[in-house]
C-alpha cells in the first residue's frame, strides 16, 4: 500500500513538473511571437488575402468570387493559423534558444524592427509598398544599402521562404484538383515534381527583386548600423534557430490552409 501510495506521489509529481515545464514554454513562446510580430502579421494575412482577391473580382462570376471569398476566408481563419504555428513551436521548444531569442527581441531595436514590419504588412502598408515600387523609388538606393538588404536577405532566409510558399501552394492545388481532371488532364507525381521546380527557377529571380524592393521600403528609416546589428543577430545560432522554426511554423499553417480551401474549391465547383 505504501508502495503504491508512493507511486502515485511520484506520478503526481512527474505530471505537476511537466504541466509546469508546459506551461513555462507556452508562455516564452507566446511572448517570442508578440515581441517578434509574427502573431500580428498572421493576424493580417486574412485581410491581405481578401484584399488580393478584390482584384480578381471583375474577372469573376459573382456567385463564383462570393463562394472563393467564403471558402478562402474560412481555410485562413487567423486563429487556426496562429495556434498551428504555436504548436510548431512547442515542438522545436528549446528553452536556451528562447531565452536568448527573447533577450534581443525585447531590445528597443527589435521592436523598432517589429513595429516597422507590422506595419509594412497590414493592407495599407501593401499598398504603400506597391507605389513605392510602382514609382521605382527604390531606384535612389545606393548600392551599399542595396549590398546591406542582400545580406540581410540572406541572413533571413526571406526570398527562400517565399519561394517555398508558392511552390507549396501551387503543389497543393495541384494535388487538390487532379482528381476531379479528367485523365488526359491530370498530372502524375514526377510530372508535378518537374513543373514545381520549373515554376520555383523562373519564380526566384523575380522574388529576389521584390524582397529587396519590400526591404528598402520597410527599413527605409532604419540606419545601415542597425540593419547590420539585425544581421548579426539573425547570423547568430539563437537567430537561425528562430529562423527556421517560425519559416516551418508558417509554411505548415499555410500549406493547412491552401490544402484545405483546394479540396473545398475543387469539390465546389465540380458539382
Amino acid at each position: 500500500m505504501v508502495k503504491r501510495l508512493l507511486a502515485i506521489a511520484f506520478l503526481c509529481c512527474i505530471s505537476s513538473i511537466v504541466s509546469a515545464q508546459g506551461g513555462a514554454s507556452d508562455t516564452l513562446i507566446q511572448e517570442v511571437l508578440e515581441l517578434s510580430g509574427a502573431k500580428q502579421q498572421i493576424a493580417q494575412l486574412t485581410e491581405i488575402m481578401e484584399q488580393q482577391l478584390a482584384r480578381q473580382r471583375s474577372s469573376m462570376k459573382s456567385k463564383d468570387f462570393a463562394l472563393v471569398d467564403s471558402i478562402l476566408y474560412d481555410a485562413y481563419d487567423p486563429d487556426t493559423l496562429y495556434q498551428i504555428v504555436v504548436d510548431y513551436f512547442k515542438e522545436s521548444y528549446d528553452e536556451k534558444q528562447c531565452t536568448s531569442l527573447l533577450d534581443w527581441l525585447r531590445t528597443p531595436l527589435s521592436q523598432t524592427l517589429s513595429t516597422l514590419e507590422i506595419q509594412a504588412s497590414t493592407p495599407d502598408g501593401q499598398e504603400d509598398m506597391e507605389v513605392y515600387a510602382r514609382d521605382l523609388q527604390y531606384k535612389s538606393a545606393a548600392q551599399a544599402r542595396i549590398d546591406v538588404v542582400h545580406q540581410l536577405d540572406n541572413a533571413i532566409h526571406a526570398t527562400e521562404l517565399v519561394l517555398k510558399i508558392l511552390t507549396n501552394t501551387f503543389r497543393e492545388l495541384m494535388l487538390a484538383i487532379t482528381p476531379v481532371l479528367s485523365s488526359e488532364k491530370r498530372v502524375n507525381e514526377g510530372e508535378l515534381q518537374l513543373l514545381t521546380e520549373q515554376m520555383r527557377s523562373e519564380l526566384e529571380p523575380t522574388i529576389k527583386e521584390a524582397t529587396k524592393v519590400s526591404f528598402l521600403f520597410t527599413y527605409r528609416s532604419v540606419s545601415a548600423d542597425e540593419l547590420r546589428r539585425y544581421i548579426r543577430f539573425y547570423e547568430s545560432e539563437t537567430g537561425q534557430w528562430f529562423s527556421r522554426v517560425s519559416s516551418e511554423g508558417l509554411i505548415r499553417a499555410l500549406t493547412h490552409a491552401i490544402r484545405k480551401a483546394g479540396r473545398e474549391i475543387a469539390e465546389r465547383f465540380t458539382k
